[in-house]
Order: structure tokens, then sequence, then C-alpha cells
């Protein structure tokens, strides 16, 4: 659906006040390819959000087969909790990245069938995906975390996830201060394909999701499981 208007999307930004919030206005005054790179940028976010959920639910799902009883069997046999988690873990991150990966693929196929001038090349989806895939890895550490410490607690990874949509879709619009943004990964990709992907970046936020998993491993190995 996203793609399939790619070849109006210039003529319908320019026209629309409310979207010049939303969108830098530098690239609102810029060519038409400009603006394509720009709602790409906002589409890659909205879909690394809309990965991110089903990955949080399967990590989440953890402490709910806890809760009804599903685990019982698993924890009478040999198999460590490492394992237990791990298998919850990379279900999550491997249906929030490839989901990201596919609706992206998605975009480039309808965008560049419709568009009648030039197109937006393979890399653009590229860059995008390595900017927003380490907020999905960031996202699902969080949950990690919480998991492995206080799974109680696991709500504040969606009040996490919301405020980060929140603050990077509509931040602009709202006229919100630089540093709301930047307190979530989303906040730190810029505006990626029409910016450079910032390497720094996606490695630090990459390091930090892997540093919230490790402590949730921690956490799930010591805590009392009953």
């Amino acid at each position: 659906m996203l793609g399939s208007i790619f070849d109006t999307v210039g003529d319908i930004l320019k026209s629309n006040p409310t979207m010049q919030l939303v969108m830098q206005k530098s690239a609102i005054h810029s060519a038409n390819h400009q603006i394509l790179l720009n709602f790409i940028s906002i589409i890659g976010m909205i879909m690394a959000v809309l990965g991110t959920i089903p990955a949080v639910m399967s990590v989440n799902k953890l402490h709910g087969d806890q809760q009804r009883g599903y685990l019982e069997n698993v924890y009478a046999k040999a198999v460590s909790r490492n394992r237990l988690l791990t298998g919850y873990v990379a279900n999550g991150v491997e249906i929030g990245v490839l989901g990201f990966a596919v609706g992206l693929l998605g975009v480039d196929v309808a965008g560049n069938w419709v568009l009648t001038q030039g197109d937006i090349g393979f890399a653009a989806y590229v860059k995008t995906f390595i900017a927003f895939a380490p907020t999905i890895i960031l996202t699902v550490g969080l949950a990690v975390c919480f998991n492995g410490i206080a799974p109680k607690l696991n709500g504040i990874t969606w009040l996490y996830l919301g405020y980060a949509f929140f603050t990077s879709y509509l931040g602009g619009l709202l006229k919100l201060p630089a540093w709301t943004k930047q307190l979530t990964g989303l906040g730190w990709t810029k505006m990626v394909p029409l910016d450079k992907v910032n390497y720094s970046y996606v490695f630090v936020l990459i390091a930090l999701g892997l540093l919230l998993m490790v402590i949730g491993y921690w956490g799930f190995n010591r805590r009392d499981l009953s």
C-alpha cells in the first residue's frame, strides 16, 4: 500500500501542511527524489516498530507460558534455563528482523513498480534496514532484561516502544525538543536513507541490546521460577 503511492507522494507531501511539520522542511523543498527518501525513512521507522511488536510478544510469552504451567514438563527435563530462554529470544529476534526486512522489500518492489520517472535504488532500503534494525534488537534486549529480572514489569517495554514511536513520528508535529527523541533508539537513527548511516550509533544500539540480554540471562538463571 505504501509503495503504491510513490509516484504521487511528492505532490501529496508538498500540498499537506501537516506532513510538512512531521517531516523535515529541507526535504519538503527539495527534489521529489529527496522527498521519497525522506518518506522511506518514515516508513522504515513505522515498520521497525511494527516488527518489534511481535518480537517483544514472543519474548514476553515466556512469562505467560510459565504462569499458565506450560513449561512444567520442560523444567522436569534436562533443559538448561539458558537454552529455554534462547528459544524465546531467538524466535523474537527472527520475527522482528525478518519481518522488518520483508516489509522493506515489499515497499521496494511496489514503489519501483509504480514510479514513472526514475526509481529508488535497492541500496536505499539496505541503508534503512541497517539503520533501524538495531532498534529492534535494543527493544528485544529490554524485554529479555525485564523477563529475566522482574517479569511482572515487562509492561515497561511496551511503554518504551510506545514512547519511541510517539516522539519519533509525532515529535516534529508537536515540536518536541530533540532530547525527548534521543531517550530511545529511534531517536538516534537519523533520517536514513536521506542521511548517511551512522555506524557508530548502529554498533552502540546493538551493543546495548546485547548487554540488556546478558543481564536478562543472568537474572533468569538466578531468580525463582515458581
